[in-house]
């Protein structure tokens, strides 16, 4: 499954928020904090995914908080923390995709074929791998793994706890204490077999932010 929160992720987003928790980093005794605010949009109907089994679609807004470990020549590590806020519309597009074995279908496959709303809520713990282009510009991957919830049923997955996954390509311009953040990213959302339904949803877009360097 694409992004499956696995073990390992589980194991990095504790070491992720462990770093920023403590006084005194691991890695670096240098601290050079930024904070970021994003706003994002993204859908599952793109060259990557296309399912045409449903529906889905974001809006997106987050906090981060961003911090460097590891300078090795042109490349840069950072820890990067996000609290994000889902705007998101579901549909299911393919009813046969809700079988008879399952208790009420007939009513289920009414409730999810309606295009309904919901709110998600994430914390998005990850690590960034950055490259300097120039003084003043660089590329990224970040990747990030974190809980989320979301108060609605569907098919694909059930309401409650999950897993957020994220992988992105970014671009970024500083100057001095400010900088501006382009990114494309790839989504994918499922409670790591938890609950049922599980079958999870995936989503592809773009982010676009601010941000300062606190100290």
């Amino acid at each position: 499954m694409i992004f499956q929160a696995t073990h390992i992720f589980k194991v990095l987003a504790l070491v992720i928020l462990f770093q920023f928790c403590t006084v005194k980093p691991l890695f670096s005794q240098e601290k050079n904090y930024r904070i970021g605010f994003y706003y994002g949009e993204a859908d599952q109907a793109n060259f990557l995914f296309n399912n045409t089994d449903y529906l889905y679609e974001t809006r997106m807004v987050k906090l981060t908080v961003n911090r460097p470990f590891k300078q090795l020549g042109k490349f840069r590590f950072e820890f990067d923390v996000g609290l994000a806020y889902y705007a998101a519309t579901q549909q299911l597009l393919n009813l046969f995709f809700v079988t008879p074995d399952e208790d009420n279908f007939m009513e289920l496959r009414e409730l999810f074929t309606q295009e309904r709303s919901s709110n998600e809520y994430a914390l998005h713990l990850g690590l960034i791998i950055r490259y300097t282009i120039k003084d003043a510009l660089s590329v990224y991957f970040l990747g990030s793994v974190g809980p989320m919830y979301t108060d609605i049923e569907t098919e694909r997955l059930a309401r409650g706890f999950a897993f957020s996954d994220i992988a992105s390509l970014g671009i970024v311009y500083d100057w001095g204490k400010w900088g501006i953040d382009l990114r494309l990213t790839a989504r994918h959302n499922s409670n790591a077999g938890l609950q049922l339904p599980n079958s999870g949803v995936n989503s592809l877009g773009w982010e676009t932010g601010v941000f300062a360097r606190l100290f």
